[in-house]
């Protein structure tokens, strides 16, 4: 999964992008270049957070 991390937004909701090329997994249902599924997307939110926010 691709994402992209924007420290001038740090902590604010536009900190985590999920557009990425290598997003698009049709075969994985995933025809988009953001990632489409909420809960993996809440999962990466929480890891993310848990590494990079105080």
């Amino acid at each position: 999964m691709g994402l992209n991390l924007h420290p001038d937004r740090y902590k604010t909701d536009d900190f985590i992008e999920f557009d990425s090329m290598i997003n698009i997994r049709p075969r994985q249902n995933n025809p988009s270049r953001d990632i489409l599924n909420e809960t993996i997307r809440q999962r990466l939110i929480t890891i993310i957070k848990e590494a990079v926010y105080e």
